[in-house]
């Protein structure tokens, strides 16, 4: 699943900086950032709530996506 979960992160990295992605369930979602923000400079942390946003869940849910 890490392998997974770095391609989900990396996704919402991607959508946060405007970088055009493919539709997938968490299409939209962004992470807090901002490029005046010193600490922001080297790292963009994903929180919990926005991963699992782009998460899907069950195969009920796969198939609405």
């Amino acid at each position: 699943m890490w392998a997974l979960g770095d391609k989900v992160a990396s996704t919402i990295v991607a959508q946060t900086v405007q970088i055009p992605t493919l539709p997938w369930s968490g299409s939209g979602l962004v992470a807090q950032w901002s490029k005046e923000e010193p600490k922001h400079q080297q790292a963009i942390s994903i929180p919990l709530e926005t991963y699992a946003q782009g998460c899907v869940k069950d195969v009920e849910e796969g198939l609405e996506v």
